[in-house]
């Protein structure tokens, strides 16, 4: 029998994304996209909403993010939805979904880049290569 755990979304990065490395020492990241749905009401109205998406990247492609991308970079992530649930050390139990990140396409151009941090008045801080890695 075949399984499959696969989404695919297009949105844009609602923070810089957050490096982290595990007690293990391998790297991580954190972040957020949010994706937008507009459609219409039974009156006819176009309405729209929101969904925020927490995802987790592993390893290298943890780097990768980091390096390339900032708020509000649009992007497309693939990966796996994975539910998380843990007790905390006040025994307050807890869950989350997440993506975890298997490709990751920042989908602006570098032009597109310079615009924003131009307007930005210079402070976007994402290095311009990956030699500056």
């Amino acid at each position: 029998m075949i399984n499959l755990n696969k989404i695919q979304l297009i949105g844009n990065l609602t923070m810089k994304p957050e490096r982290k490395e595990t007690k293990g020492g391998t790297n991580l990241c954190l972040f957020s996209i949010a994706t937008n749905r507009t459609y219409k009401d039974p009156n006819g109205e176009s309405k729209s909403s929101t969904q925020y998406h927490n995802c987790i990247a592993w390893k290298k492609l943890s780097e990768v993010i980091t390096l390339i991308s900032r708020k509000g970079s649009r992007v497309y992530v693939e990966g796996e939805v994975n539910y998380n649930e843990w007790t905390d050390d006040t025994g307050k139990k807890n869950k989350r979904t997440e993506i975890v990140v298997q490709n990751f396409i920042l989908l602006e151009s570098r032009r597109e880049q310079e615009e924003e941090a131009r307007m930005n008045n210079g402070n976007d801080t994402t290095p311009q290569s990956f030699d500056e890695f």
